[in-house]
């Protein structure tokens, strides 16, 4: 089955170009989202986002992977640079309502991971080194 008649692949390509469309016009997330590509029978798509922007100190890159069948799922990646890290996040999900919920968060996860990262990093107030 072709990927242009799939309706699996139409809800998954819908689920991500409505988040990504999401993060840059309504959450102000800058984002570059990479060409559709081919790795085996697996579509990737990537979506660059630049936090550099928002203040943080370095950018993440979001990977979403599926296949023509449902069977195998979503594969969701959010990954920093491996100094800070590397994988963030990573989640299969077995349908497209689900990979939308947990889209639908990145935004606040994005804020908590880097408020996260600053709170320990930072010196208490009032604590001696």
């Amino acid at each position: 089955m072709s990927e242009a008649t799939n309706p699996w692949v139409e809800e998954v390509k819908q689920a991500f170009t409505s988040q990504a469309y999401s993060l840059n016009y309504e959450h102000g997330v800058q984002c570059q989202v990479l060409p559709l590509r081919q790795e085996g029978e697996w579509s990737i798509w990537e979506i660059k986002l630049e936090t550099t922007h928002s203040g943080y100190p370095f950018d993440l890159t979001w990977f979403v992977r599926w296949t023509d069948r449902p069977s195998d799922g979503i594969d969701f990646d959010l990954v920093g640079t491996a100094a800070e890290g590397g994988t963030l996040w990573h989640e299969r999900f077995v349908s497209t309502a689900r990979f939308s919920a947990a889209a639908q968060v990145l935004p606040v996860f994005l804020r908590g991971y880097f408020v996260g990262r600053e709170s320990v990093t930072e010196p208490a107030e009032g604590v001696n080194s």
